[in-house]
């Protein structure tokens, strides 16, 4: 791999800022003027008189960069340049300000809940195992805040998708951190599943909820509204942990927000519980009539809470057993989130939600899906929102949705140039990455 920029170069160095086990990190100036944080191979004392674990902490050094270095990711420390054929290699990365850890213990001294930063990891840890990657090294250390947002680093543990690791790694090596690792490192360190990073989504969320010390790889619990998402997530089996990211942050999103409806009529009551708690038990039937009464009660309390617990599992159980009462579901969710006001936080669930409608959705759900993202994306400025959007309506999308979301975009005219301009400047990205059909809509949707 090649340097991500050829002319940079460290000036000098400010001051020694850490090290951890492959590595020490110091602040550094740089050519251009900037301060960055240049991390270089030095192998932890503990180890560094074996041969055979120092080649393998290099081999895992060079993997750390070159993962991090080829995702672009908002909520995943960018890597300016680096030199991997120096003798030691190194590589520079922003400078953060501060630790999910300072968070923390800051949080134990308020007792406020930090849901943004929270948020904002597990959209990086989302986008990992989008990819097909486990993090497998989770912890508040590793979360960064850097320029204004909350990142992950030290990627020197992600497990490739094809799993090449056992190369890498004894049988039973376990790398990680053991405060924040789950029960199945222990033997399998090098192919566990995403279930390992919920598990130390569940560690982090100890820490925040209480100064108990917990046993290394165990259950964890806690009182409080993080109390019942900690026991899922650190439960021992992984298949009894919440199944993806998508659905803990939506657990997470609906414990510390602040807003949110509760149903009023006994049927939306009976509803709400069926779909949170006996998801198996609701009827073709009663999936219709759940899509009824979110679509004729679309603005009234029962309408609005029921939609509210309508997340990815609901809408893949409703596709399955009714895909009718789906198509209805997904239609009035969209237009839900092009319609209504939101928490920031709550953006995320919903970009979620509409990934979800769009894998499982026909032409017109699916285009729909998207024009949602689109517009939460800029009227709520959520980024990671705008980002859906732009990866979704890529060259890869096939040519049916394109069509009818050509055609959605001209009839928004000149508002629809507007909302991708909005997203062009704040995530810089070009509508030249969009399918042909899309382009061709917007030049015509482009106001005169």
């Amino acid at each position: 791999m090649e340097p991500a920029s050829g002319t940079l170069t460290v000036v000098s160095v400010r001051r020694f800022i850490a090290r951890g086990g492959f590595g020490i990190i110091e602040e550094v100036d740089l050519s251009d003027g900037r301060i960055g944080a240049r991390k270089t191979f030095d192998p932890h004392p503990s180890f560094a008189h074996d041969a055979d674990l120092v080649a393998k902490a290099h081999q895992r050094f060079v993997r750390e960069v070159s993962v991090q270095a080829a995702i672009q990711h908002p909520n995943i420390v960018p890597i300016w340049h680096h030199q991997l054929h120096d003798d030691p290699p190194w590589f520079v990365m922003p400078l953060a300000t501060r630790s999910l850890e300072d968070e923390i213990d800051d949080c134990q001294q308020d007792t406020t809940l930090p849901l943004d930063p929270l948020v904002q990891m597990l959209s990086g840890i989302e986008e990992l195992h989008r990819l097909g990657f486990v993090y497998r090294d989770l912890k508040p250390q590793n979360v960064l805040r850097v320029d204004g947002a909350w990142m992950l680093s030290d990627l020197g543990l992600v497990l490739p998708p094809s799993s090449t690791t056992t190369t890498l790694t004894g049988t039973n090596s376990a790398w990680g951190t053991q405060a924040y690792a789950a029960p199945e490192v222990i033997t399998s360190f090098h192919t566990v599943t995403a279930a390992a990073d919920i598990f130390s989504v569940g560690c982090i969320l100890h820490d925040l909820a209480t100064l108990t010390p917990r046993v290394p790889y165990g259950q964890c619990s806690a009182t409080g509204p993080l109390g019942l998402i900690i026991e899922k997530c650190t439960a021992s089996l992984p298949s009894h942990r919440f199944p993806d990211v998508a659905v803990l942050r939506t657990a997470l999103v609906a414990r510390l927000s602040t807003s949110g409806a509760s149903p009023t009529s006994a049927t939306a009551v009976r509803y709400d519980t069926k779909l949170q708690d006996q998801l198996d038990q609701v009827t073709p039937d009663e999936w219709q009539d759940i899509a009824r009464l979110v679509d004729t009660q679309f603005a009234e309390l029962d309408g609005q809470a029921l939609l509210q617990v309508l997340d990815g599992p609901q809408l893949r159980r409703c596709h399955a057993v009714a895909p009718l009462a789906f198509n209805r579901i997904a239609a009035v969710l969209s237009r839900w989130v092009r319609e209504g006001t939101f928490d920031f936080s709550f953006c995320d669930v919903l970009g979620a939600r509409l990934a979800t409608v769009f894998e499982l959705g026909g032409t017109r759900e699916r285009a729909e899906a998207v024009l949602g993202a689109l517009i939460l994306g800029e009227t709520h400025n959520r980024w990671s929102v705008m980002r859906l959007f732009f990866r979704l309506c890529g060259r890869s999308l096939d040519d049916d949705t394109a069509e009818r979301l050509a055609i959605e975009l001209m009839a928004l005219g000149p508002h629809a140039d507007y909302l991708v301009r909005r997203s062009e400047d704040t995530i810089t990205v070009s509508r030249s990455t969009l399918h042909p059909r899309l382009q061709d809509a917007l030049v015509l949707a482009r106001p005169s």
